[in-house]
C-alpha cells in the first residue's frame, strides 16, 4: 500500500517525529526533494556521525533490504493518515555525497568534457569490477565530486549476487538502457550498455563537443539507444568516425557496443580499463603479434604492450610500428625494452599525475 506523498512530505517538514528505533532525525529543510518512489531529504541523526541522506519511501521495496543493509529501516518514520492513524514508512540512511549531478554540469558552457571522460571511466571500472550493479546508470545519479572523481547515486534498482530475474522492481531508464531489456534481464550486466553509452557520449565530447551537441535533444539526449542498435543513430556514427580519426582504439570498441542487439557484452570491462589508460607511445623491439577474439596487439613475454583493440597490427619493423583501426593507421616508434618503459612510464604519469612512473 503506497503513502500519500502529501503527508510524508509534511511529515518531513514537521518538528515533531514519531520514529521506531532512531532518537530524532535533524531534517535541512531546504534539501526535501522527491521523485515517484521516494522523498529525500540531507539530515543529521542524533547517536550517530556523518551527514547523511535520508530516503523515505512512499510504498514498501522489496529489495531494499538486501541493497542497502543495515542503512535501510523497515517501517521506521511516523506518517500521520487519515483521521489521524499513524503509518510507518521504510527509510534508509546513506552517506551524503557533496558535489554537483553529472547531468547539471553537461551542458554548461565552461564543461570540461575530457575531465568528465576520464573520471567517468574509472566510475565505470569501479563498478563493472564490483560484485553487483547499479540498475539505473544516468547522469543525474552520478554526482561530480569537488575533486572531480564521480560517485554513483541512487541505488534502489540494483542487483546483489543471490537476486532472480523475478526480483526485478525496475528495469533502469529508457533513455540509457538497452532497448531490449526487460525484467528477464537482471543480472551482473544490466550496467553494460549504460556505461558504453555514457563513456561514448563523454569521450566524444571531449574530441569535438560541437559537432556532438547538434544531436542534442530536448530530453538533453545525445545519443538514442533505439536507433543505435539498429545502426541508424548518427551521434554513435559520428563518434565512431572521431575515435577512428583520433586512434581512441578503447573508445571506438566501446561504441560499437551501442550497435548490438545483445544486452550484455563481456569484454565492456576490458575495454573500460584500456579506455582508462594511456595510449602506448611506444613498442619494444621485440613484441610479437597476439590475437585475443577477432583484434589484434602486441605482446612482449607476457603482457600486452599494444591492448588487443586493432584490427591489424603489424609487428615492429624498421623502427616503427602501424596499428590498423577502421580505415586508419597510425605509427608509433619501436625501442628497446628499457626506452619503451620509460616512454610508457612517463605518459601514465601524464595521464596519472599521483602516480609515479612504472
Amino acid at each position: 500500500m503506497a503513502l500519500d506523498i502529501v503527508r510524508v512530505l509534511g511529515a518531513l517538514r514537521s518538528d515533531v517525529q514519531f520514529l521506531r528505533t532512531l532518537e530524532h532525525i535533524l531534517i535541512e529543510r531546504d534539501t526535501i526533494s522527491w521523485g515517484s518512489n521516494s522523498a529525500t531529504a540531507r539530515c543529521r541523526v542524533m547517536g550517530m556521525e556523518g551527514t547523511f541522506l535520508l530516503k523515505c519511501y512512499f510504498r514498501h521495496r522489496r529489495n531494499a533490504q538486501a541493497i542497502y543493509g543495515d542503512r535501510f529501516y523497515h517501517q521506521e518514520f511516523g506518517v500521520a493518515g487519515f483521521r489521524g492513524r499513524m503509518e510507518y514508512a521504510d527509510i534508509a540512511l546513506l552517506d551524503w555525497i557533496e558535489g554537483t549531478p553529472l547531468e547539471t554540469l553537461l551542458w554548461r558552457e565552461d564543461a570540461d568534457y575530457k575531465a568528465f571522460s576520464e573520471a567517468f571511466d574509472r566510475l565505470a571500472l569501479r563498478t563493472l569490477k564490483s560484485d553487483g550493479a547499479h540498475g539505473d546508470i544516468k547522469p543525474e545519479n552520478i554526482i561530480v565530486k569537488p575533486d572531480g572523481e564521480m560517485e554513483l547515486i541512487d541505488w534502489d534498482a540494483a542487483w546483489r549476487p543471490g537476486m532472480s530475474s523475478y526480483d526485478a522492481e525496475e528495469i533502469g531508464t529508457f533513455a540509457y538502457r538497452h532497448p531490449l531489456r526487460d525484467d528477464t534481464n537482471f543480472n551482473k550486466h544490466i550496467d553494460d550498455y549504460p556505461i558504453a553509452l555514457i563513456s561514448t557520449t563523454l569521450a566524444a565530447l571531449a574530441i569535438d563537443s560541437e559537432a556532438m551537441l547538434k544531436f542534442r535533444n530536448a530530453e538533453n539526449c545525445i545519443i538514442h539507444p533505439e536507433d543505435a542498435i539498429q545502426g541508424k543513430d548518427p551521434a554513435v556514427r559520428h563518434a565512431i568516425e572521431l575515435f577512428e580519426q583520433v586512434g581512441d582504439a578503447a573508445h571506438y570498441r566501446i561504441a560499437q557496443i551501442l550497435e548490438s542487439i545483445f544486452t550484455s557484452n563481456i569484454s565492456l570491462p576490458d575495454y573500460i580499463f584500456h579506455a582508462s589508460q594511456p595510449r602506448p607511445t611506444s613498442v619494444p623491439s621485440s613484441a610479437t603479434l597476439a590475437k585475443e577474439w577477432h583484434l589484434y596487439g602486441l605482446r612482449a613475454g607476457n603482457e600486452w604492450v599494444v591492448p588487443p583493440l586493432y584490427d591489424w597490427v603489424d609487428e615492429p619493423k624498421n623502427g616503427v610500428c602501424r596499428l590498423t583501426l577502421g580505415d586508419h593507421f597510425f605509427e608509433i616508434g619501436v625501442v628497446d625494452a628499457k626506452e619503451c618503459s620509460e616512454a610508457n612510464g612517463e605518459a601514465e604519469a601524464e595521464a596519472n599525475p599521483s602516480e609515479p612512473p612504472l
